[in-house]
């Protein structure tokens, strides 16, 4: 027994010592090892960049190269173990159309034996559009269960934002169109709202139905009905006027049909363009006012569309665009069509539903292009898609269609937009390059702004 404990004894001793030696020894001079220890591209465009190496994970990485580079011929300098190259002289590193990096791998061989890294090369481009990873949420909708109480049932069907506002078309309790500063909404605070001034405003199946903010200009519209209603636009030049009568016109003037249940106004810097009202029920026309320096109405044009989209119908100017629209409703395809209602293109319903894509915009921001829905009926939730590749809009709308059309950003209201009130609407505002701002609301929901800062290179 005490032969066999010292034969164990002296074997644990020459484990340990042969397991210490291990953890010591040096194979940097092993005939077949295979490591980069350290590696930099040579002579592109007369600079060199030292890469750094991870071990663990096999990754290379460099510093951003120059966006002009020339990756196809790409050469490398790199100490490596006693005995090993690298498997080539030259790489092609050039990226794919629409890529800013090329990750590929190399090969150290040494002797039968290689080991592969990853390297990858990006180009020092600028970073454009916004980053949906980041957005602040100012949220009074059934989803923070802090509904704005005006939007709580089906007695606001619009609702709108620009620079400094939110507009509310109210008839909650009788009629109160009103206001929110987007300042206050930033601090939590929603009990102050701007009454506007109601001096005159009078008839219609509801005194105020449908609403734009334009720049500061205030436009809402009561909702008539056919066949002997009048169809009323008020005009408000800022918070603390008194509304003027734009124009009025009785349905019969107009053909059959109920206007006045969404609005939609289009205008420039210095107030020209057009108001647009989709009838309801169909036929679906939609009629086409002409707006001369926000307050001469002039031209009423009925446009005869081959869909009808709903009763909440909108037609929307994409942005940068001379004569491009989105035209949809709540029942509708997304259609992209010019000022007199011309077809252009038609957004196939297997890729955004007929119901799904309520009071579409088509917006640019930082030198990215995004679609902009309202989600109804449901909770309804603000969905943005990237449209940025393409020289056209029309362009644009195939290459995502035919591609990846995932959304970058699904907000949603948390609430219950029913499909006999799905007036979902969106409102947006680009402060410079800096932030981008999202509005959606809609009844059963709430609204909620979302503040959308510009994208940072990591």
């Amino acid at each position: 027994m005490k032969h066999l404990m010292k034969y164990a004894i002296a074997l644990f001793a020459v484990f340990f010592a042969f397991a210490c030696s291990e953890e010591t020894y040096d194979t940097s001079d092993s005939p077949d090892f295979t490591v980069i220890q350290s590696i930099s591209i040579v002579g592109l465009g007369g600079q060199n960049y030292a890469g750094t190496v991870d071990e663990n994970t096999k990754e290379i990485t460099f510093p951003d190269v120059p966006e002009e580079s020339d990756l196809s011929r790409i050469r490398f300098e790199a100490v490596v173990s006693e005995g090993a190259h690298l498997d080539s002289t030259e790489y092609n590193f050039t990226p794919t159309e629409g890529m800013s990096l090329r990750k590929r791998t190399i090969k150290v061989i040494n002797g039968n034996r290689f080991r592969e890294y990853f390297v990858t090369i990006r180009l020092d481009v600028p970073v454009w559009g916004a980053d949906f990873t980041k957005y602040v949420a100012y949220d009074f909708s059934g989803a923070t269960k802090n509904t704005y109480k005006d939007l709580v049932s089906a007695n606001c069907r619009a609702s709108h934002m620009d620079k400094d506002y939110v507009l509310i078309v109210s008839r909650e309790g009788g009629t109160r169109p009103h206001l929110l500063r987007i300042s206050d909404l930033k601090q939590g605070k929603i009990d102050d709202p701007i009454m506007l001034k109601t001096t005159g405003i009078s008839g219609g199946t509801f005194t105020v139905s449908g609403g734009r903010l334009v720049g500061g200009h205030i436009y809402i519209c009561n909702m008539s009905t056919p066949p002997t209603g009048v169809v009323k636009i008020y005009y408000w030049d800022n918070p603390d006027s008194e509304p003027q009568i734009l124009y009025e016109f009785t349905n019969q003037a107009t053909g059959s049909g109920r206007y006045g249940d969404y609005m939609s106004v289009n205008l420039d810097a210095s107030g020209n363009g057009y108001i647009y009202l989709g009838n309801n029920p169909s036929p679906a026309n939609i009629l086409r006012l002409t707006v001369t320096n926000f307050t001469t109405v002039t031209e009423p044009l009925i446009i005869p569309m081959a869909t009808f989209g709903g009763l909440w119908q909108s037609w929307n100017q994409v942005d940068g665009a001379s004569n491009e629209y989105v035209y949809t409703g709540h029942q509708s395809a997304i259609m992209l069509v010019n000022a007199n209602g011309s077809l252009l293109h038609t957004v196939p319903i297997s890729v955004i539903p007929a119901v799904g894509g309520s009071d579409a915009f088509i917006l640019n921001f930082n030198k990215e292009r995004y679609l902009v829905v309202n989600e109804v009926p449901g909770t309804g939730t603000i969905t943005v898609y990237d449209l940025t590749l393409g020289s056209s809009t029309t362009e644009a709308l195939e290459i995502w269609e035919s591609g990846n059309h995932d959304p970058i950003l699904k907000y949603s209201l948390g609430g219950a937009v029913a499909a006999g009130t799905a007036a979902g609407s969106i409102g947006w505002y680009a402060d410079g390059n800096d932030k981008l701002y999202l509005f959606g609301g809609a009844p059963g929901a709430g609204f909620a702004v979302l503040e959308i800062p510009k994208k940072v290179k990591e």
